[in-house]
């Protein structure tokens, strides 16, 4: 059973590491503004959601390049940034989705239901920016 087990280097169990710990900046950047925008500044919370989710992008994207991943598959960062941008915007869909469900389907509070969402959206983010990017 162990066999199949699949093993991990540890340059590749730092990259998570690193990963993660990016994650949760970029994390406190969204949920930061998805307060902001929704609770002060009386935006809808899936128009704040889709904002904040941006600026989250931004962060994780620089993140990244600088500090998380050290191979790149692309060398243009042009196309590299695109191909981040659009796993992320399937990630936002996935984000919105499940806000929308969780906050108006089980009238569960805006910022409970992203906190849940990012989870799944992080297992996606990591997976897809890994194989298709570094």
């Amino acid at each position: 059973m162990l066999a199949y087990l699949p093993t991990f280097t540890r340059a590749q169990v730092f990259e998570f590491l690193r990963y993660w710990i990016a994650s949760i900046i970029a994390f406190g950047v969204d949920i930061s503004l998805l307060w902001y925008l929704t609770s002060v500044q009386g935006w809808h919370y899936l128009a704040s959601a889709a904002a904040s989710f941006a600026c989250g992008l931004v962060t994780i994207y620089l993140l990244s390049v600088w500090w998380v991943f050290e191979h790149h598959t692309l060398v243009s960062r042009t196309r590299e940034l695109t191909v981040f941008a659009l796993i992320g915007l399937v990630g936002l869909g996935m984000n919105e989705l499940l806000l929308w469900a969780l906050t108006d389907g089980f009238d569960i509070h805006y910022l409970v239901s992203r906190v849940g969402s990012t989870f799944i959206i992080f297992f996606w983010n990591y997976i897809a920016r890994k194989k298709l990017l570094f």
